[in-house]
């Protein structure tokens, strides 16, 4: 086909296009309203028709005040929660009696009831106003507020709780024990182990702070939150001392070393062991709220708002540091043999100091049974951890005859290992006032990878300096305290 065809093909449809869109439009009524005209006049009728059956909220009683003539419009449940949740400053349950005048409040037909946690809404006719119904003229009504909103309600909150943890020993590690002869044959039974002396109870602190970032069409909350979980130390010591110290078979001997000088031989032996922890952590949560209240007529006539119980999952991840700081000393005497056995008197000391520092990524999640006033639910974290090790040991061994042994030494070793910690947690609130709750929890807290400072005890000759890692830690304890949202 040529071009001068095509070209004439072209011109021919869009004159044919032009005449048909002028077709249309004489067709089409000049004087029919425009899209803006018809949605005023749509507007309008709903305004001017009276409300739906069943959709107008409960007369007052033939003796009460005579009922205001109002319209109801029904609307959507969730825009106007969303509304009053986004508001810079929503009232809560008491704020009522500050919104209404003096008149108002005596022409009320109805009290304003309440349960649990939610206030009533009045009008100046004592007209009950439910969640599903906007009065046109909202200027006299207080706002609706949930019980999905009433807790919780704010920009910042705070915990703060006094805890009471106890933890684990060291692995089990023999310290001292004692010969028994038996004819030719020589045994020695255990008289001094790591686990001589426990840990019990110690006093603590949790303190969390946090913000609200917003909520999500899910009616979630996204909070951002800082934890810091700590100042925990214990401490623990144990001695013994050789029964008949004029008897020879009878001194104490250590199983790291048999042939080391002040402890093999001793009159005396003791350790003393102190540990610390501290945690940091930042989790970025996401938390499910309680669903909308439900109106309930009750017997007498009256509507009151209750609050509908249910799970409030929650979801977190974030970033931890935890840090053990230990001191383990072993320490020996000799004293008061010199005339016996003709063992001179010698002492030695064996100090260690081990620190771990963890580092590392967490998730968790709770769930939680919410109440109008109270909760119950349980929580759990896991993590893993880069853990940098540093372990310094400073042994000193001497007697009066020769003075310094050359079992003297000071050494240090640095390492990177891998850990593991998990946290599970049973919790509780009751709520005091609507931004008040108290708060009560009891931890269980595994760690696994450490370095403690009890593993690190060579008694060698000439040991090369290492880490010895791989132990683990279990705490255990409770905790009560307060959570404040402003």
């Amino acid at each position: 086909m040529s071009i001068t065809v095509r070209h004439t093909l072209f011109s021919l449809a869009a004159v044919a296009g032009f005449y048909a869109s002028v077709a249309a439009q004489t067709l089409t009524d000049p004087n029919a309203p425009s899209e803006a005209a018809r949605d005023i006049a749509s507007a309008a009728s709903l305004e001017a028709a009276p409300p739906a059956e069943g959709l107008i909220p409960p007369e007052s009683a033939d003796d009460g005040p005579p009922r205001i003539d109002a319209h109801y419009t029904a609307v959507d449940n969730s825009a106007i929660q969303n509304a009053e949740d986004d508001s810079e400053e929503p009232p809560i349950a008491g704020d009522i009696d500050d919104q209404m005048t003096a008149g108002e409040k005596s022409n009320a037909a109805h009290d304003i009831d309440t349960h649990g946690a939610e206030t009533i809404v009045a009008d100046n006719a004592g007209e009950y106003v439910g969640d599903d119904w906007v009065y046109e003229d909202d200027a006299s009504f207080a706002e609706l507020i949930s019980s999905g909103t009433w807790l919780h309600r704010g920009r910042w909150f705070s915990q703060m709780e006094a805890s009471l943890v106890q933890r684990s020993t060291a692995p089990r590690q023999i310290l001292s024990d004692i010969p028994l002869i038996f004819g030719t044959q020589t045994f020695f039974s255990e008289a001094m182990t790591t686990e001589s002396s426990g840990f019990g109870y110690e006093p603590g602190l949790r303190v969390t702070v946090g913000k609200y970032l917003g909520r999500d069409g899910e009616n979630r909350d996204r909070t951002l939150e800082f934890t810091f979980w700590g100042l925990n130390e214990w401490t623990s010591q144990h001695a013994i001392a050789a029964v008949n110290p004029s008897n020879e078979s009878s001194l104490l001997r250590t199983p790291l070393d048999r042939g080391i000088g002040a402890y093999n031989f001793a009159t005396a032996h003791q350790y003393a062991y102190e540990s610390n922890l501290n945690s940091f952590e930042v989790n970025a949560k996401i938390s499910r709220r309680l669903g909308r209240d439900q109106m309930v007529l009750t017997p007498d006539g009256h509507w009151e708002r209750q609050c509908a119980p249910g799970k409030t999952p929650t979801f977190l991840g974030g970033f931890r540091i935890i840090t053990i700081d230990e001191e383990f000393s072993f320490d020996a005497q000799r004293t008061g043999l010199s005339s016996i056995t003709n063992l001179p008197d010698a002492s030695g000391t064996y100090d260690i100091d081990a620190q771990n520092r963890l580092f590392g990524l967490q998730l968790g999640a709770e769930m939680i049974q919410q109440h109008c006033n109270w909760s119950f639910g349980v929580g759990g974290k896991i993590g893993g951890y880069a853990n940098f090790v540093d372990q310094t040991t400073t042994v000193r061994v001497s007697d009066t005859r020769t003075g310094l042994s050359s079992s003297s030494r000071d050494e240090s070793a640095s390492d990177v290992q891998m850990a593991l910690g998990a946290e599970l947690k049973l919790l509780g609130t009751y709520q005091i006032r609507p931004n008040i709750a108290l708060r009560c929890s009891y931890d269980f807290i595994y760690l696994q990878g450490l370095a403690l400072a009890p593993q690190q005890l060579d008694f060698n000759a000439a040991p090369q300096p290492n880490v010895r890692s791989g132990a683990h830690q279990f705490l255990n304890g409770g905790s009560v305290g307060l959570e404040i949202v402003w």
